[in-house]
């Protein structure tokens, strides 16, 4: 596995050039783009000069996003983006990128479970078959966090277990799983639970800390820490967890908060977040 970067989870605001930048400076081996419907990051008339920066500073391809919002979109909102997908899909694939994410919600405003479950069997074959011609690889993230559905009647999949079920009903060998620590913690998954994974199954991987003296069940999806913060979740379980499966992919920090990471020195900042990262990624495994 490889540490990656993308700087707006830390309400940074940078280029593609930028970005390989910081990543050269502060000891990234991999950036991440937004190739998302209407957020193209990186275009047809710029992939050339983004594609040599990255070799010039010895960084690869991470994770990136390509398809927009949230799994639980508008139908007119997610035919825009099945629209250009292909020609995003090939932008990102000629950087190298094949592995990418998306979000699964854990609720609808309008549809119950077994109308949930059936539009993201489609969206995600439609989705995985013209990634799959690209070469590219769709990791599902589930969002467990009960404040995060605890408002809706019609709640959805919220776990790794729900997650798996639905992965092989849609049944496509280019999809699978985006693992991040928090929603695992928040799940009250284990170790046990990572390690009966494969790395054939894991696209990607987000690394964070949970907010200290808050209850598991208070947690929020959108406030978190840098990993080994607080200690609250348990990331040399986790991490080892993904070498025991010989994971190889990405992992990007996404410590979201409101407030936390605002008006901060951004070479400080992802600095203190490459310091934090490598003290669990270089780690030695325990088993």
């Amino acid at each position: 596995m490889f540490k990656s970067l993308i700087p707006d989870l830390l309400k940074i605001q940078s280029t593609p050039m930028q970005t390989i930048a910081f990543a050269q400076k502060h000891g990234f081996e991999g950036v991440e783009f937004r190739f998302r419907h209407g957020d193209l990051q990186v275009t047809e008339d710029t992939v050339q000069q983004i594609k040599q920066a990255m070799k010039d500073a010895g960084v690869r391809a991470g994770n990136c996003s390509l398809l927009t919002g949230k799994s639980n979109d508008s139908d007119e909102d997610w035919n825009a983006n099945m629209q250009t997908l292909d020609e995003r899909c090939a932008i990102a694939a000629e950087l190298g990128f094949s592995r990418c994410m998306w979000v699964l919600m854990p609720f609808h405003e309008t549809l119950d479970y077994q109308q949930c479950w059936d539009m993201h069997v489609t969206r995600l074959q439609q989705a995985g078959d013209v990634m799959s011609k690209h070469g590219i690889r769709l990791g599902l993230e589930y969002i467990s966090p009960l404040t995060r559905r605890k408002d809706f009647d019609m709640q959805f999949i919220h776990d790794l277990a729900g997650t798996l079920k639905l992965l092989d009903q849609v049944d496509r060998k280019n999809i699978g799983i985006m693992l991040d620590s928090m929603h695992w913690h928040c799940a009250s998954e284990t170790v046990s639970d990572l390690t009966a994974l494969t790395n054939d199954q894991v696209v990607a991987v987000h690394v964070n800390d949970a907010i200290a003296d808050r209850p598991i069940d208070e947690q929020s999806a959108f406030e978190r820490d840098l990993p080994g913060e607080t200690g609250v979740i348990d990331l040399d379980g986790f991490h080892d967890a993904l070498r025991q499966i010989g994971y190889d992919g990405p992992v990007t920090c996404e410590p979201l908060h409101p407030t936390k990471w605002d008006n901060r020195d951004p070479d400080e900042l992802i600095g203190k977040l490459s310091a934090c990262m490598d003290r669990y990624m270089t780690a030695k495994t325990t088993s």
